[in-house]
This record gives C-alpha cells, structure tokens and sequence, in this order.
C-alpha cells in the first residue's frame, strides 16, 4: 500500500483546492443579513435632526436619557446626568455638543441624548422633522399628546395663522432671553 501522501486527494478533501462545487449556489445567510442591518441601524444617528442645517443655531433643549448603566449598555458617567436637561449648540464626529445651567459644554455621545418634545400650553418649539417649515420657531396654542396647535413665534395669535403639527416633530427651544 503506497503511503498516503502519495495518494492524489479529491478536490473535496484538498483545503488548497479552487474548484468550486458546481451544484451549490452561494446565497448570504438570512441571520447575517438581520445582524448586519441592525447593527446598521445601531450605527446610524440616533438624532437625524443633529445634521441639518437648517436646525443650527437654534436652542433646542435635549434630556439625558439612558445613561444609567444596565443590561447591554454600558452608560455614560454612571448616570450622573440621567434625566437632566442642557442646550444643544451642535453636533460633531457623532457627539452632542451641550451647554448645560452652569454654562459647561459637554461632548455627548449622540445615543445619550433626546431632543425635549413639548408637554403644554405656552411652550417655545421648533419642528425637526424634514418639511417646508424645517426649522422654524412656533408657540404651542393647544398642547395635545398628537397634535399641537401652533402660530408663528413672532407673530400674534390670529385664526389664520394658526395650524395643527404633530407633536412627535416639535421640540422645546429656549427664550432668547433665557439661554439657560
């Protein structure tokens, strides 16, 4: 018997082999398409609206959400600042920049950071959502959890410039007055 490394392997067994197999068709595993597109997902923005340019410069006021270490997050700071409010002034290499009461900046990692949606009657906001109003500060008329009834910030209340947005596209802005 003639020993084995004299024996010529099939293609099969040879891991230096090129040869396909011509009756499998190569199809990219559902799981990894799943994984790859949430990681996606986790990649992306978490606050869009950081982007445009149509937003900066404006006093949008953001809430610390999620900073408090837990299953599979790892936190921010301990949570020291979890649920506290500050300024964004902008955003660069995927991190808030933030000014808080005590007018400190803070470079936040965007996923720390919730842009605060109105919650009544009186309030200042600005719509994030992309549109033709992108942008552009209103007073908040009627607060409703849907929908809010709003009029230009700088004009008078009258019928015919009032107009109902969804509340899911406002967020809070501070007074010029009040930066703080």
């Amino acid at each position: 018997m003639p020993a084995p490394s004299l024996i010529p392997l099939s293609p099969a067994w040879d891991p230096s082999s090129r040869t396909p197999n011509p009756g499998a068709t190569y199809r990219e595993p559902i799981v990894q398409n799943n994984f790859l597109s949430s990681l996606t997902q986790y990649i992306k923005a978490y606050n869009p609206w950081m982007d445009s340019p149509l937003l900066s410069g404006k006093r949008i006021r953001v809430l610390f959400a999620d900073t408090i270490p837990g299953h599979q997050n790892a936190g921010w700071r301990h949570g020291e600042l979890e649920g506290r409010t500050a300024l964004w002034v902008g955003a660069e290499n995927g991190e808030a920049q933030l000014q808080q009461a005590d007018g400190k900046r803070l470079n936040v990692p965007e996923r720390y950071v919730r842009p605060l949606r109105p919650h009544a009657k009186g309030a200042l906001v600005v719509v994030i959502k992309e549109g033709l109003i992108t942008g552009k500060e209103l007073y908040v008329l009627k607060y409703d959890e849907k929908k809010c009834t709003v009029r230009p910030g700088n004009e008078s209340a009258t019928p015919y410039n009032r107009t109902d947005i969804d509340t899911d596209s406002l967020v809070v802005v501070a007074p010029l007055n009040k930066l703080r």
